[in-house]
C-alpha cells in the first residue's frame, strides 16, 4: 500500500464512527463498481482511443481533471484506466459514506458570501453517489452536504467520496443569476472529494469577468 493510501486509511478509520455510524442509524455507503466507471470515463473522454485520458483531454471533465494528481501515479499527466480504477477500488475498500468537501470561494479576491455551492457527480458517477450542496457564509467558505437524514440528525457534513462538477450560483433579489455562467450553467468548475489526507478547503478563485 502506497503512502497516500496509508494516510487515507489512517484518517478514514479515524472518522469512520462519525461518518458511517458504529453505532445506530448509518449514513448510505456509496455502492463503487470500478471497472464500470473506468470504462465510462474511457468512453466518455478518451477522444483519440489511446486507453488514456489526457492532459487535452482531462479540459473537458472537470472532476477528472482536479483528480488527476491524486490519481496519477506514473507521473505522465494522463490517467489511465488502471489509475481510475485503482481510485475507485480504494473508495470502496475504504467503505467511507462521506468524505471532506470544505470549499473557500472568492469572486474577484474577495470571500463570497450567500452563494449555493452545488456539487455535481460527473456522469459516469451518478448512479454511484450523490449531489451535494452547501451555501457559503461570510468568509467566503461553505460545506457541501448530501441530503441525508442521519448526516442531518447528527450533524454531520461532507460528500460521497468522487468527481465532481461545481456550480456556483448567486442570485439576486429578482432571481437573476450574478455570477457567469462558466461557474455554474456551464461550469468549468471540478472537484476531487476523497483525497482526504490533504487538509484544508479548496479554494475557487472567480472573477465577475
Amino acid at each position: 500500500m502506497k503512502l497516500t493510501q496509508v494516510a487515507i486509511t489512517i484518517a478514514g478509520l479515524a472518522g469512520s464512527c462519525l461518518l458511517n455510524g458504529c453505532s445506530g442509524p448509518k449514513i448510505e455507503e456509496p455502492k463503487f463498481d470500478a471497472q464500470a466507471v473506468a470504462d465510462a470515463a474511457l468512453k466518455a473522454y478518451d477522444s483519440d482511443n489511446d486507453g488514456r485520458i489526457g492532459p487535452q483531454e482531462l479540459k473537458e471533465a472537470p472532476g477528472l481533471r482536479e483528480a488527476a494528481p491524486d490519481l496519477d501515479t506514473d507521473h505522465d499527466s494522463g490517467l489511465s484506466r488502471e489509475e481510475i480504477v485503482a481510485r475507485i477500488e480504494l473508495y470502496a475498500e475504504l467503505r467511507l459514506a462521506l468524505a471532506p468537501s470544505e470549499c473557500h470561494v472568492l469572486l474577484d479576491k474577495r470571500p463570497l458570501a450567500g452563494a449555493t455551492v452545488r456539487l455535481i457527480p460527473v456522469e459516469f458517477l451518478q448512479d454511484m453517489i450523490q449531489p451535494a450542496d452547501g451555501v457559503t457564509g461570510e468568509t467566503g467558505h461553505a460545506s457541501p452536504t448530501v441530503d441525508d437524514p442521519v448526516a442531518k440528525a447528527e450533524g454531520v457534513t461532507g460528500a460521497n467520496p468522487g468527481f465532481y462538477r461545481v456550480e456556483v450560483s448567486l442570485l439576486d433579489g429578482t432571481g437573476k443569476e450574478t455570477i457567469p455562467a462558466k461557474y455554474n450553467t456551464e461550469t468549468t468548475l471540478g472537484l476531487h472529494v476523497g483525497h482526504i489526507f490533504h487538509g484544508g478547503a479548496t479554494q475557487f478563485e472567480l472573477s465577475s469577468r
